[in-house]
């Protein structure tokens, strides 16, 4: 009886152990097939500059010899997607009374354009570069980084971007994102370490 118990024990905190590991993000890179399963329980985060191309169609280029369909212009969104605009996560700082450009926004201001893209607080984001170009997954690991300084943990990058999921085939909106305030507030301030 008592080997049972241990064993039973044994399984217990097994299971335990594993489900407290298995969070609903399985690392901070995901993978499309993983993003399209798992779309009900994070927030898609579309990271970009070009605030246009997010209502825009994407434009596909067939080659004439082989029939084969290449991606030209990144366009569109996840649907349910959140957009934040690049230009909002960099500042200019005066430190020492020089004026320091593209530097982390200060705490409340990260909050203020968070909350203005409509992110809500207690659900895991998913970061979508538009996945052209190096500088597009540049722009997305600084808002990743970003909210690792202020305190959120559960983030990743989707890897190869909007431009992955749209080489995939998967759907893609261009409706605006509704306008809406979110309630994402940062859990800590790291930039001290």
């Amino acid at each position: 009886m008592k080997l049972l118990i241990r064993r039973l024990a044994a399984i217990a905190t097994g299971l335990i152990v594993e489900l407290a590991a298995a969070g609903p993000l399985p690392g901070p890179v995901v993978d499309t097939q993983w993003l399209a399963a798992n779309l009900d329980k994070v927030q898609v985060v579309d990271v970009r500059s070009n605030l246009k191309s997010y209502v825009s169609e994407p434009e596909f280029e067939t080659d004439p010899k082989t029939g084969k369909k290449t991606l030209g212009e990144v366009g569109g969104h996840i649907a349910g997607s959140r957009l934040i605009d690049m230009k909002t996560m960099r500042t200019d700082r005066i430190i020492g009374g020089a004026t320091v450009k593209y530097m982390i926004p200060a705490r409340a201001d990260f909050e203020k354009a968070v909350q203005a893209a409509g992110i809500e607080a207690g659900k895991p984001l998913v970061l979508v570069a538009v996945g052209s170009e190096v500088s597009d997954f540049d722009d997305a690991l600084r808002v990743y980084w970003q909210f690792k300084v202020y305190g959120e943990d559960e983030v990743a990058i989707l890897d190869g971007g909007m431009a992955a999921w749209l080489i995939e085939g998967r759907a893609y909106r261009v409706d605006a994102a509704p306008a809406r305030t979110g309630t994402w507030l940062a859990k800590a301030d790291r930039s001290d370490r």
